[in-house]
Parts: structure tokens; sequence; C-alpha cells
């Protein structure tokens, strides 16, 4: 499958700055295909990466979550690895834009072709917000570009455990963003590529819903121990972000709430 037959949807007259909400930072994103949302963004609070550690993003996009990662001085450089060679583009438009292009490192190539381009063991650790739903699941969007996002078109929960496996050293960890609903199609992926999930924390939009979203990090060769971390809501009852939410955007972000 090749990114050509998705080029007569790319509009590059709809590109646009947009603000990171974390030390002044900006990013290039395209409003005619999507934007990051919080799933991103809770996703790049959750993960911890240590002072040194070597650092991969999996379906990256327009590089959100790593740039997120570098704006907080989380960590000094990151791997960007996305499909889409335009995507590839606007992350090192982004990175001219807050001159951290020494920090960041695009690969555009397919995440089931790891294995071709990295050393196994390169990692330790990997990040990744992947399309939920499984393929023919769903009304499907005529965008193919929106669709390859929000679907398994181009790779699935399989392929994302497989990849990170590759990447990942011994002890080595994954940081993923899902749908509950997926749950357990995700803990046996990461089971039968040898990811122990180790934590998990579902994320619900009021105190009184339903969550919609889940946190969630597992250890390669790890041994088996699964704890439930207690649930995060994002929006208080006046529909402003509670505190522990706005914490993962960072302070300047919950100023202006």
């Amino acid at each position: 499958m090749s990114e050509n037959q998705f080029e007569n949807i790319i509009d590059r007259t709809l590109e646009r700055i947009d603000d990171l909400n974390v030390n002044g930072w900006r990013i290039y994103q395209n409003s005619g295909l999507f934007r990051f949302g919080i799933d991103a963004v809770l996703l790049s609070g959750y993960a911890a990466p240590r002072e040194g550690e070597a650092v991969i993003d999996l379906c990256s996009g327009t590089g959100v979550i790593p740039f997120i990662l570098l704006a907080k001085n989380r960590v000094k450089e990151i791997t960007a690895l996305e499909y889409f060679e335009y995507f590839c583009s606007l992350i090192e438009k982004t990175a001219r834009l807050n001159s951290c292009a020494d920090r960041i490192k695009p690969v555009c190539e397919d995440v089931r072709n790891v294995g071709r381009i990295f050393v196994k063991n390169s990692f330790d650790v990997v990040t990744v917000n992947p399309p939920y739903e499984k393929n023919g699941h769903g009304i499907d969007s005529k965008n193919g570009i929106i669709n390859a996002a929000r679907r398994e078109t181009l790779c699935d929960i399989g392929d994302i455990a497989r990849a990170a496996a590759h990447l990942l050293r011994p002890a080595g960890r994954l940081y993923m963003i899902h749908r509950p609903s997926r749950l357990c199609d995700v803990f046996c992926a990461l089971r039968q590529n040898g990811l122990e999930p180790r934590r998990y924390r579902l994320v619900q939009s009021y105190a009184d819903s339903a969550p919609s979203m889940v946190l969630l990090w597992a250890v390669k060769g790890g041994a088996p121990y699964l704890e439930a971390e207690k649930n995060l809501v994002i929006y208080d009852k006046n529909g402003g972000l509670t505190a522990e939410c706005a914490a993962f955007y960072g302070r300047e972000a919950y100023e202006r709430v």
C-alpha cells in the first residue's frame, strides 16, 4: 500500500500552526485531516521515560506526543515513526519551528517493517496512540488518512505489539492509550509478544460517566502482575479540567482554562 493513493486528499493550503500548550511550543497540523486531541496529551503525561533512555513513538502522526515530551524536557531526544511522508514533513517543520531539529528523528516507515530498519532491542521506551477500531467496524471515513488514524486499516494491535517487542530491550516499557472495549485484544496481543501488562488506568469524561479511554503500560519480559490504578476524570462538574487532568497538560495550560 502506497501513500500515493492518498495524495489527492491532502490539501496543503489547510496547514496551520497551533499552540501545543506547553512552554510556548507550537505544532504544524492540517485542519482538513486531523488535529491532536486529549488522548495524545494524556499519553504524553502518563508515559514515564527516565533520563538518558532511548524513546520511540509509533504511529506518530504530526508528532504531538514526541513534541510534548521534548517541550516538557521529559526526554533529551526521541524517534518518531510515521507511515505518511506528509506527516513526517510536518514533524520536520515543527522541529524547525521550535528549534529542536537536533532532538527529534522522524522516520517514515510502516510499523510492520521495524525489524528491517531498527536493530532488535534498541529502545528503552515505546509510546503509541494507535488506531482504536477494528478494520471494518463502524462507519468508514471517505478520507483514507483519517480512516487509517481511526481504524486498523494499515496496522492492527498485533502489529503494534510485535513492533514494540522487537524495539524494546529486556525490561523496556510500552506506554499506550486505547479504548476499554479493546482491552482484551490489547492484553492478549501484548502477552503473545512477551510484553506483560503491568498497570492500566481508565479515563472518564466526568465523575458519573463511563470510561471512554484507558492508559496502560507493559514491560518486556516482565512477571505477570496487573494493577488497576484510580480512574482519571477529565472534567469537573462545571466543565473545566480537573486539577489532576490539568497536570497532564502542564501548568501553563491549566492557567488558561
